[in-house]
């Protein structure tokens, strides 16, 4: 019975008690209970697009606090690799607008290749994403 106990202490150590979704890189806080855990996901509106300067992809962030939508002028820290972000910057910070905890920014490219977007809300949630610049989609 001892043995079953200390693995099952170590399974609940291990693996936690709640789920991050949406999220490549979360720190669990050992303090933050999962109702209340940041947790941030990240969309594109198009995989591929021409690596032009022009044509741009639309990222539409979405952080929550648990379930509940994250604030009106939350800030998600957005860094791209590859590209630009809305107003010529690799790194940015966007608020979040409206009540359903969402944020958007754009990106373009005129190098050809594979740009890794990044964003991070509250410093423990983290989401990711790529999309493809190329000579023509």
């Amino acid at each position: 019975m001892k043995k079953l106990f200390a693995v099952l202490v170590l399974v609940t150590v291990a693996f936690g008690t709640g789920s991050v979704i949406g999220c490549s890189d979360a720190t669990p806080d050992p303090d933050v209970g999962p109702s209340t855990r940041p947790r941030l996901s990240l969309t594109a509106d198009k995989a591929e697009a021409k690596a032009d300067g022009q044509e741009k992809v639309s990222l539409t962030f979405t952080a929550k606090d648990g379930t509940t939508p994250a604030a009106e002028g939350s800030v998600i820290s957005v860094e791209t690799d590859i590209g630009a972000l809305t107003g010529g910057q690799k790194t940015l910070d966007i608020t979040v607008a409206g009540s359903q905890g969402k944020a958007q920014v754009e990106i373009s490219s005129t190098q050809l290749g594979t740009a890794t977007i990044t964003g991070k809300y509250k410093g423990t949630a983290s989401a990711k994403l790529t999309v493809k610049f190329v000579l023509s989609p």
